[in-house]
């Protein structure tokens, strides 16, 4: 009886021991649960801001291509206006923030994914690829940089060349009218034989009452003319003559009276073959 007393309590000391640590196990597995639970929520939630930030860098990345773009094509035209430039130093500045954003976030999912292993550490491999991609634009887009700076020097020089070229056509342009005018430029004067031998234009031929223009005519009393403009000069007497050679084919007289008589020059250029300068005596 005693030994089935004994026996007896054995079992329930047993039995109360495998309890104990059933309910210990038990309470074991309930935190490992909980644990498990709350790394899948945090996987899960790192995993839904991967898919976020990636989604974010993969548009940048394709915005940064669309800048490099619309820079491309508008370094190509020549003659960029001050409008054009900024907007080209815009889209340059854009592109630096979508750089450095991409930058942070590629950063911060470093830092995240190499706390996690399993399904999110597939992810590493990703990130590396598009810290890669970083730094390859980064280098594309310094490049542009450098291009477009090369660019505008060449623009600001060629501008400099034809305000310089344009300076040089207007002073060509000049001296051209100047010398067309020159080369156009007549002279006449009108006067008494008296008048004119005391300005040393005019003397007298020989022992025969004739005049002529002198070999060394003071040329400072007579007008200036466009033999292309004046083809006729009025004399205000017609008693007058020409002292200085001119072809006789190429002028006439016309006029009824003094007042609007005048001197006719029908051919300019075969007048003027002979000489630059008319004299003209009248009486």
């Amino acid at each position: 009886m005693k030994n089935l007393l004994s026996l007896g309590l054995l079992l329930a000391l047993l039995a109360s021991c495998n309890t104990q640590e059933l309910e210990q196990r038990i309470e074991q597995l309930e935190h490992e649960k909980t644990r498990l639970e709350m790394e899948s929520a945090n996987k899960d939630s790192v995993l839904v801001a991967f898919d976020e930030s990636f989604a974010t860098i993969s548009r940048n990345l394709a915005m940064i291509r669309e800048s490099e773009e619309t820079i491309r094509l508008e370094s190509k035209n020549i003659e960029l206006s001050t409008d054009q430039r900024a907007a080209i130093e815009a889209e340059i500045q854009d592109i630096n923030a979508l750089l450095q954003a991409n930058k942070e976030q590629i950063a911060q999912l470093n830092k995240t994914v190499s706390n996690y292993k399993g399904e999110v550490g597939r992810y590493k491999n990703i990130v590396d690829g598009l810290e890669r991609q970083i730094v390859e634009k980064d280098k594309q887009i310094e490049d542009l940089k450098q291009n477009l700076v090369a660019a505008n020097f060449t623009i600001d020089i060629l501008n400099k060349m034809n305000e310089e070229l344009a300076a040089e056509i207007r002073k060509t342009q000049t001296n051209l009218d100047q010398l067309t005018t020159t080369t156009n430029e007549v002279y006449y004067v009108i006067g008494t034989f008296k008048e004119l031998k005391e300005l040393d234009i005019a003397e007298r031929a020989g022992l025969i009452a004739g005049k002529k223009m002198r070999q060394d005519f003071n040329r400072d009393d007579f007008v200036t003319i466009d033999k292309r403009e004046v083809t006729e000069i009025n004399l205000s007497s017609k008693k007058a003559e020409l002292l200085s050679p001119h072809p006789s084919e190429a002028y006439t007289f016309e006029g009824e009276t003094d007042k609007d008589y005048k001197l006719i020059i029908t051919n300019p250029e075969l007048f003027w073959s002979t000489t630059s300068y008319l004299i003209i005596q009248i009486k």
